[in-house]
């Protein structure tokens, strides 16, 4: 294949509310704590290795070295290399919401 995936998945639980300030009331949501799941998917290019600086974490280029300094379509503002394409590191592809808890990977 020409990509790895890692999926991993993230179980918790919390109260999404908001209060009005003046008031102290809720004005959206509730307070009851909810356990949620969602499985985030990482994908990476089967070619690529993991850098013993770190990757894209050290904060530089995993192409040239040089600062990381991404434009706005993810690649290097001084080597052109498409960094957040997932050919040099991980990236995060997509996340899936809602699965009911307790329901293992496939």
């Amino acid at each position: 294949t020409r990509f790895d995936r890692l999926k991993v998945q993230f179980i918790a639980a919390c109260a999404d509310y908001d209060i009005d300030t003046q008031t102290g009331k809720v004005v959206r949501g509730d307070k009851n704590v909810e356990q949620w799941c969602e499985d985030w998917t990482f994908q990476r290019s089967s070619s690529a290795t993991t850098k013993i600086e770190g990757g894209t974490l050290s904060k530089k280029c995993p192409n040239c070295g040089a600062p990381l300094k991404l434009n706005d379509d993810g690649v290097c503002d001084y080597c052109k290399a498409p960094v957040m394409s997932g050919d040099f590191d991980w990236v995060l592809l997509q996340i899936d919401q809602d699965r009911p808890v307790g329901r293992y990977l496939a």
